[in-house]
């Protein structure tokens, strides 16, 4: 701290903790992290489907579906949520 005849004792800039508009800027966090969920979850999900599909899995019965398409279809059960 130094002292200024006029003004009484002030602090140097170093001493006072960083304003606003010090503050990096962007988007928030939360939004960021939603983000990359939801992109995380839709590269996850979208193929394993795409591959049930193409290997002729049918929702309504899932036990005659091809191994590789039952595989697809429940390994989405690991994906987080």
């Amino acid at each position: 701290m130094t002292t200024s005849p006029l003004r009484g004792p002030r602090s140097r800039s170093s001493d006072l903790p960083p304003s606003p508009a010090d503050a990096p800027s962007g988007p928030p966090r939360g939004r960021h992290q939603f983000a990359v969920f939801g992109i995380t979850v839709s590269a996850l999900v979208l193929p394993a489907v795409a591959i049930a599909v193409a290997n002729g899995a049918d929702l309504g019965a899932l036990d005659s579906a091809p191994p590789v398409a039952q595989l697809a279809l429940f390994a989405q059960a690991l994906v987080p949520a």
